[in-house]
């Protein structure tokens, strides 16, 4: 069922909230018949987890058509630029859930201290190209202030077997830490290695990472391990914090 990845106070004065669907809450693919149902469900297993947690309902949710580039979307109210071709989404507004669907590739939410969230699809391709350093300055935009990140599951550097030549291009551009061996031992890319160092180049140091490897656990769909067509989604939301 869906989880919790974070919850944070802003000082601002808004609470931001990062969770996690999975398989047991159903697709969430965008252009799924039932990905209503899949929302419902992730709204009531957080609910139900924790009291204090009022997901926004399915309405106020926005998801993107992703296409693994460097396009970012502003969202100003709830559903706003719902199926957007966009790999990045940003806003200011409490009330609005950014969801990112995903089947491997690695969902990542930014949280401003300002009062401002962000949600990006980062895939090696998008990661490459500048998603992320797209999306925080977007961010940056709407609202000033220290910036946090939290990644969400992908595929483990365990799973990701990857062309040698391929990875040495990640080398190049972020550095020894991508370099990964597979349990098999085949090269691999350490595609949250590549995350990290493009959000520290960008002065973004506090970073939380789920672990969990989409092809290793069977909790989420994975493409590389079944050419699964479902998708999971990471979604993260703000609202005003009660008083404490």
């Amino acid at each position: 069922m869906a989880r919790k990845l974070a919850q944070r106070r802003l000082s601002s004065g808004q609470l931001v909230w990062v969770a996690m669907s999975e398989v047991a809450d159903g697709d969430i693919a965008v252009g799924n018949p039932a990905q209503s149902s899949a929302i419902k469900n992730v709204t009531d297993s957080l609910s139900s987890s924790d009291a204090h947690l009022a997901l926004p309902p399915g309405e106020h949710w926005t998801f993107l058509r992703q296409v693994h580039g460097d396009q970012v979307v502003h969202v100003a109210g709830p559903g706003a630029q719902n199926k957007r071709t966009a790999d990045g989404a940003v806003t200011d507004c409490p009330g609005v859930v950014l969801a990112i669907a995903v089947a491997d590739c690695l969902p990542i939410a930014l949280i401003s201290e300002g009062g401002g969230v962000a949600a990006l699809h980062a895939g090696w391709k998008g990661t490459k190209g500048g998603i992320i350093d797209a999306t925080v300055k977007q961010l940056r935009k709407v609202s000033p202030g220290e910036i946090s990140a939290v990644m969400g599951p992908s595929i483990g550097p365990c799973c990701y077997a990857f062309g040698l030549a391929d990875r040495q291009s990640f080398v190049d551009q972020f550095g020894p830490s991508v370099v990964a061996t597979t349990t098999d031992g085949n090269p691999a890319l350490n595609l949250r290695a590549t995350a990290i160092c493009s959000l520290n180049s960008l002065g973004i140091n506090e970073i939380t990472v789920d672990d969990v490897c989409t092809s290793c656990d069977d909790r989420h769909w994975s493409h590389r391990a079944s050419k699964a067509p479902q998708r999971q989604a990471l979604v993260v939301w703000q609202e005003t914090a009660p008083s404490l």
